[in-house]
């Protein structure tokens, strides 16, 4: 049981069993922490069944990204509700890279706000976790301010 079963991406339990896996077999360069904008409005006007096709309509285009920016260096998984993280494994570009690709590429996945921060070998991972969640939410504040385009 390591899927979800809503958008067959890697679970949250799973997702911490990798964490560790990763971070001691020094293979985890980092992760991005992701969170869904405005799911509530979709399931207060529409109903959960259009909020659950959203969910898995943003979770097929993150994983499409993920595997066109990361390879097999990038894995997805729902944490829970409109959460995703992403780990980042040894190997792929290196973080800014990433996030500026990611950024980049979110044009294809606009309802997405996210947040990186790369791993230190010794650091605590509820830490890294931590960082990338609140590079998050500074993500989602400023995506806030800027007027919706394209």
């Amino acid at each position: 049981r390591r899927r979800d079963p809503l958008t067959s991406c890697f679970n949250g339990p799973f997702f911490r069993n990798e964490l560790k896996t990763l971070a001691e077999s020094g293979d985890l360069q980092g992760l991005f922490f992701l969170d869904m904008d405005n799911l509530k409005a979709t399931n207060d006007h529409f109903g959960h069944a259009a909020g659950d096709r959203l969910i898995r309509e943003t979770s097929q285009a993150l994983v499409s990204l993920v595997r066109e920016v990361m390879g097999r260096f990038g894995e997805v998984f729902r944490l829970h509700g409109d959460e995703f993280v992403v780990l980042v494994k040894r190997g792929a570009p290196p973080m800014p890279q990433l996030i500026q690709s990611l950024l980049d590429g979110r044009a294809h996945v606009r309802n997405l706000s996210l947040g990186g921060a790369g791993y230190e070998p010794g650091q605590p991972l509820w830490e890294l976790v931590g960082r990338a969640e609140q590079a998050m939410y500074h993500d989602k504040a400023a995506r806030r301010e800027r007027p919706v385009t394209g």
